[in-house]
C-alpha cells in the first residue's frame, strides 16, 4: 500500500452516525483492484491479489495474500483468472466409477461390515462361476464354470458330461437312476455295445453281452452270469463269486472260493485250490476237510429227491453201530415177508425162499462140522436120511427110514452123536449090507451087535437052513 498523500479523515471531520453514506470514496493511497485490511496500527491497508490468491488471516499478524495447497493424489489446485478450480485425480459423484489403489473403511458400505467384502478378479467371464482365490474368504476368482455347467440340488439342470469326485465321497442317496438299463460305475468299467440289463461296479470290470452283474476288481461277466470279487471270469449263465476264480467260456456253473476252476457245463465248486472238470457235479473243500456237516441233524436228501450214488472208503457210522462201507450186505432183488436169507457172495443176499416157520428153536447146525447140543435130537417127522455114510462113528453103506414124505440130504457127510433116532436108542441100531437075497439069512459081523453081514458059505434060503438045524436038534 502506497501510504504518501494519506490523509486521516479522523482529523478532517467527526461523523456522527449509524450509517455513512459516501457515495464515491476514492481512495488514492490504496493499489487499484486490491483487498483492504486493517492493520496493527489500525490503518487502512491493502493487498493486492494474483491469480487464484487468496487473503488468508494469520493469527496475531496482518493478513496475507497466497493460494490454495492441494494434497497429493486427493484435492487438485487449479488457480486461474479470477478462478480457483479444486478437483480430485478422477470423479467421485455418486454416477461415477472411481478407480483406487487402496481403500482403507473401518465401519459399514451400504450397511456392509467393510471386514466382509470380498474382491474379485480384474477380468472374468460372463456367467461364470466365481470361487475363493485365497483361504481369507475375502478374495474370489473366476473358476471357470458356467453357471449352465452346474448340477443343481433341484434337478432342474441336466449334466451334460462326467462328475470328478477326486477323493470325496457322495453319501445319503436314496437312489441312482440310469437313463437306461445298465447301471456303470468304476473306473475303466465296460459294457457291450448297446447292451441292456448290466450292472458293473468297480475297477477294470467288464460285461460282454447283456444282462450280467460284475462287481469288483478286474472281473468278466458274460451273458447273464455274476461275477463278483477280484479276477473272476464268469462264464454265460455262471455266478462266480470269489478271488481268480473262473468258468472261462463254460456255462451254468457255481463257483464259491478262490483260485478255483470250473472246466464243465454245471462243474459247481465250494472251496479253495479246486478244480471240477466234471459236468453237472458238485465239488467241495479244499484238501484239507476233515468233515462236511451241517448246524444241526437234517436228513440228506428227500423221499421225492433222493441221492443217487454214494461214494466213500472208509465207514458209516451210527450212534451205536458203525461198518465200513465194503462190510454192508445188501439185496440186489426183492423178499418175502419173513423168509430167511442166503448169500450170494460175500456182500450180496437173496431171499432163500425158505419160510422162517419151517424152522423153529435154534441155534441151527452148519452143513459141515456142526456138533448137536448134549441131549439134543433131530426129528424128521417120517421124512428120511438119505446118503448117510456113518453112524455114531460106523460106517453105513445105506440106511433108509421110512416112511418117507421128506428127505434130509446129507450129501456124503456124517451125523455124528445122534442118541435117538425115531425114537430108538441110536447105540441100538443096527446096520446091514448094501443089497441081499430076500429069505437070506445074515450074521453078526465082530463082537459089537450093531453090523451084520451075509457070509459067502451060507446059499441056502432061511427055510432050509431052518429045517437042517432043527434036524440036527433031534440027533
Amino acid at each position: 500500500m502506497n501510504q504518501s498523500g494519506f490523509a486521516d479523515l479522523k482529523n478532517e471531520s467527526i461523523i456522527e452516525s449509524d450509517s455513512l453514506v459516501v457515495g464515491t470514496l476514492n481512495l488514492p493511497n490504496l493499489d487499484a483492484n486490491s483487498v483492504a485490511y486493517i492493520d496493527s496500527s489500525n490503518n487502512l491497508s491493502d493487498i493486492v491479489l494474483t491469480d487464484g490468491q487468496l487473503v488468508i488471516g494469520k493469527t496475531g499478524n496482518a493478513p496475507i495474500a497466497n493460494t490454495l495447497t492441494g494434497t497429493s493424489d486427493e484435492v487438485i489446485i487449479t488457480n486461474g483468472s479470477g478462478s480457483i478450480t479444486l478437483s480430485t485425480p478422477q470423479p467421485i459423484s455418486t454416477t461415477s466409477s472411481p478407480t483406487f489403489s487402496n481403500i482403507t473403511i473401518t465401519n459399514n458400505i451400504n450397511g456392509k461390515v467393510a471386514n466382509d467384502l470380498v474382491t474379485g478378479p480384474a477380468s472374468a467371464i460372463n456367467n461364470d462361476v466365481c470361487s475363493f482365490n485365497s483361504t481369507t474368504g475375502k478374495i474370489i476368482k473366476d473358476s471357470g464354470i458356467a453357471t449352465s455347467n452346474l448340477f443343481l440340488k433341484d434337478g432342474s439342470v441336466t449334466a451334460t458330461g462326467n462328475f470328478n469326485m477326486g477323493t470325496h465321497e457322495i453319501t445319503n442317496i436314496s437312489a441312482i437312476r440310469p437313463v437306461d438299463t445298465n447301471i456303470n460305475i468304476g473306473n475303466s468299467t465296460s459294457l457291450p455295445l448297446g447292451g441292456i440289463g448290466n450292472i458293473v461296479l468297480g475297477d477294470l470290470t467288464t460285461a460282454t453281452a447283456n444282462d450280467a452283474v460284475c462287481i469288483g476288481l478286474q472281473n468278466i461277466a458274460r451273458a447273464n452270469s455274476v461275477a463278483i470279487g477280484k479276477e473272476t471270469i464268469a462264464g454265460t449263465n455262471a455266478t462266480i463269486v470269489g478271488y481268480r476264480s473262473s468258468s472261462g467260456t463254460n456255462t451254468d456253473s457255481i463257483v464259491f472260493g478262490h483260485d478255483n476252476t470250473s472246466n464243465g457245463t454245471n462243474a459247481d465248486i465250494f472251496g479253495v485250490n479246486c478244480t471240477n472238470s466234471i459236468s453237472n457235479s458238485l465239488l467241495i473243500g479244499n484238501g484239507s476237510y476233515t468233515n462236511i456237516r451241517a448246524n444241526t441233524t437234517c436228513d440228506l436228501g428227500t423221499s421225492s429227491i433222493p441221492f443217487q450214488n454214494i461214494y466213500s472208503n472208509s465207514s458209516l457210522i451210527g450212534p451205536t453201530n458203525s461198518r465200513t462201507v465194503d462190510n454192508i450186505v445188501s439185496n440186489t432183488s426183492t423178499g418175502t415177508l419173513n423168509n430167511l436169507v442166503s448169500f450170494v457172495s460175500d456182500k450180496v443176499i437173496k431171499d432163500s425162499g425158505i419160510p422162517s416157520s419151517m424152522i423153529s428153536g435154534g441155534p441151527f447146525l452148519p452143513l459141515a462140522g456142526g456138533t448137536m447140543n448134549s441131549g439134543s435130537t433131530i426129528n424128521a417127522n417120517t421124512g428120511s436120511i438119505t446118503n448117510l455114510t456113518n453112524l455114531n462113528g460106523t460106517a453105513l453103506t445105506n440106511y433108509i427110514i421110512t416112511p418117507s414124505t421128506s428127505n434130509l440130504d446129507m450129501n456124503s457127510h456124517s451125523i455124528s452123536n445122534v442118541t435117538t433116532l425115531n425114537s430108538k436108542n441110536a447105540n441100538d441100531l443096527v446096520t446091514g449090507p448094501a443089497s441081499v437075497t430076500a429069505g437070506q439069512l445074515s450074521v453078526f459081523s465082530g463082537t459089537s451087535g450093531k453090523v451084520i453081514i451075509v457070509p459067502s458059505q451060507i446059499v441056502t434060503n432061511s427055510t432050509h437052513l431052518l429045517l437042517e438045524i432043527y434036524e440036527l436038534s433031534e440027533q
